[in-house]
């Protein structure tokens, strides 16, 4: 009897230990989730549609640039060209979307807004950053249809 009751308590604390381990690996899982899904959505749809058609293209498949629409320009290596916006604008933020950058642009100390080439794969990073408000292509002049 005495060895039936400590099997049970045995059992009992092995579930619980269990149970709590599965708790703590669903919730660890859940922020590392909700970080990605905030990064995300400081990226505008326009550009992640573009990430998706050149992460998808087939090796050797079509060029980088003929992804390229009116609303977000690629080049042909595959970067888009793109407004950061900045949360806060200084140096240490600049010199962090640099090293992100393939080719910097121009930035708006005024509007805290940098524009750069990202090249696609590190748009999600740049995009994690807690400075970093948005990204979105730039506005660029279309003419008027009628």
């Amino acid at each position: 009897m005495n060895t039936k009751l400590t099997l049970i308590a045995i059992i009992s604390l092995f579930s619980l230990a269990c149970s709590s381990a599965n708790e703590s690996r669903k919730a660890s899982a859940s922020a590392s989730k909700s970080v990605a899904l905030g990064a995300e959505a400081k990226i505008s749809q326009s550009i992640r549609q573009a990430m998706d058609k050149l992460a998808n293209r087939p090796k050797g498949g079509l060029d980088a640039a003929t992804i390229s629409s009116t609303l977000v320009k690629i080049d042909g290596d595959g970067n888009i060209q793109c407004y950061i916006y900045l949360a806060d604008f200084n140096e240490q933020n600049v010199a962090a979307v640099k090293t992100k950058a393939a080719k910097f642009e121009l930035m708006d100390e005024a509007e805290k807004i940098i524009q750069a080439w990202i090249p696609h794969n590190e748009i999600p990073t740049l995009a994690s950053l807690n400075f970093v408000i948005q990204v979105t292509p730039p506005d660029y002049a279309r003419p008027l249809s009628h």
